[in-house]
């Protein structure tokens, strides 16, 4: 029972985190679209609408880069630095690798699919911890 409270807690704790950093990592893709919009106001509804459709189809690109540099980030900030080994259930070491790992989902979830086979992916993964050793 104390196991399923403890879980049921984590996933709760990874949903707000989950939800923090998606919701930051928006704010540059929103704030372009929201300049289009401002800067064709004046334009027939076709051409404004053309222009808010490419700026929504640029902004997701900025959108999933500032995801991969804010997930680096927080990794970075929280020291979420794994090293090889063994953890126990309930420690520092398994929550630290539950979260870098929450935070490698959400980019590779949202994000992923443009990442495969680019130099980003690999650059996402050094960003992350990741050496070449």
């Amino acid at each position: 029972m104390l196991l399923t409270v403890i879980r049921v807690l984590l996933a709760l704790v990874l949903y707000v985190v989950g939800a923090l950093v998606l919701g930051l990592a928006l704010v540059p893709a929103v704030l372009l679209c929201r300049s289009v919009w401002q800067h064709t106001a004046g334009q027939a509804v076709c051409q404004q609408t053309l222009w808010i459709c490419l700026a929504a189809g640029v902004g997701y690109f900025v959108f999933g880069f500032s995801l991969m540099l804010l997930s680096a980030s927080l990794r970075w900030i929280f020291r979420l630095d794994l090293r090889e080994g063994e953890y126990p259930l309930a420690s520092l070491g398994m929550l630290r690798w539950y979260i870098s790992n929450a935070l490698q989902f959400i980019v590779w979830s949202v994000f992923g699919d443009f990442l495969l086979m680019t130099p980003f992916a690999a650059l996402f993964y050094r960003l992350m911890g990741a050496s070449s050793d």
